[in-house]
């Protein structure tokens, strides 16, 4: 099935998916109060940066070496196994923070969210890879109703707090995985880990776990930076504007995994106009389309106590468009091990939005701030990347046979 007959797939699944997130926000939001929805927010920013530490790229990596043709299943135990290790790792070394008081009780979930996100995601990214975009859709609605319906059950039923939304969150996670297990029946093979293996995805991996250090400062430090400044209270605000804005990754998602296989089989497809113009038009189509769809139900998903947060969504919007138009350079990146790119990219990103935070904040309208810092950063972001592309290919033009 060619990218474009697959897009609507992918499409109709994350839409529905994305229709479920938002009919979430008003009981989800009438159950938690600002402060505790900032704590929620605060725990994701270490997620954001937790999930990657301990999952050596597994979704990145997966279609990489489904493309190359290498010894998967062994590929696949050797991963597990040392995000495993890395599980049980982190673990400890969270239990012993908690237990002196250094974080929050909440934060002895993280180990727990990240293994199962991680080993989730990875599972899915085969299914892309494979082009079972409707079970790949049907998991994910599944994954998002199953956080909902359990947030919902253990906020009314255990406590109204922070902890009770992220245990449904690992809930829905583990449900999820588990099912993935029993489908396709995978078994870990212990004798089945290579150290050879592990290196090569160790070499893949690092360069992508460093850019997720830029590329957390510029999606989630602005919440870390705020709670110093200012109160819970705006820091629930601007979780939930990111929130709404990032909800639109789950519709822009949808062209990237419908088009990775494209490249990855013809990988020269990514120097052309066409397929760069069409990706790019679709994502400003669908950005647009999913903006002026929040603010026409606004008034359904949006409390009172949370209204303030549609004066910067606009903003919000523009930058997850500036970030979602960078996926064939990444897709590119990805499959020639180029991902040196992502960390250059994102690391001038951040160092944008370091210095707009520390030398140009706006005490008066924080989240403004915070909103236009992100839309530039990304901005940044995806102008280099696409600057990484076009340089990337003379040197590939210079590799052809000359007929």
């Amino acid at each position: 099935m060619s990218s474009i007959k697959k897009l609507p797939i992918y499409l109709a699944f994350n839409g529905l998916q994305l229709a479920v997130g938002l009919l979430s926000i008003p009981l989800i939001t009438h159950l938690l109060s600002p402060s505790e929805y900032g704590k929620v927010g605060l725990f994701m920013s270490a997620a954001a940066i937790f999930i990657p530490l301990v999952s050596l790229s597994i979704e990145t990596y997966f279609p990489v070496a489904l493309a190359k043709d290498k010894d998967f299943d062994k590929i696949k135990n050797t991963m597990y196994i040392s995000v495993l290790i890395l599980f049980f790792i982190s673990l400890l070394l969270l239990s012993t923070l908690v237990a002196f008081d250094v974080v929050g009780v909440i934060f002895i979930l993280l180990p727990f969210f990240a293994l199962l996100r991680c080993l989730r995601a990875g599972e899915q990214s085969i299914l892309v890879y494979k082009g079972n975009a409707s079970l790949f859709g049907a998991t994910n609605v599944a994954l998002t109703f199953g956080a909902f319906l359990f947030s919902a059950i253990m906020l009314l039923y255990i406590a109204n707090d922070a902890v009770s939304r992220v245990l449904g969150m690992v809930t829905a996670e583990l449900l999820v995985f588990s099912f993935f297990i029993f489908k396709f029946k995978f078994r870990l093979v212990l004798k089945d880990f290579d150290l050879r293996i592990l290196k090569g995805i160790v070499i893949f991996y690092i360069p992508l776990f460093l850019s997720i250090i830029p590329a957390w400062f510029v999606n989630e430090y602005g919440r870390v930076f705020l709670s110093k400044y200012s109160t819970l209270h705006e820091v629930g605000l601007l979780t939930l504007s990111l929130q709404l804005a990032t909800v639109q990754l789950l519709l822009s998602a949808s062209v990237s995994n419908a088009f990775l296989k494209q490249v990855y089989d013809r990988v020269e497809q990514a120097f052309k106009y066409k397929l760069n113009a069409t990706v790019i038009s679709v994502q400003a189509t669908l950005t647009l389309s999913g903006y002026f769809c929040i603010n026409l139900i606004s008034d359904i998903i949006i409390s009172t106590e949370y209204s303030n947060v549609l004066d910067t969504l606009h903003i919000f919007f523009l930058g997850v468009f500036f970030q979602s138009i960078a996926v064939i350079p990444v897709h590119y990146a990805s499959y020639h091990g180029k991902t040196h790119w992502r960390l250059i990219s994102l690391t001038l990103a951040a160092v944008v939005n370091a210095l707009g935070l520390f030398f140009l904040f706006d005490n008066e309208d924080p989240i403004q701030a915070i909103a236009n810092l992100y839309m530039f950063s990304m901005m940044i972001y995806a102008v280099t990347m696409y600057v990484f592309l076009f340089i990337s290919k003379s040197s590939y033009a210079k590799t052809l046979p000359v007929h």
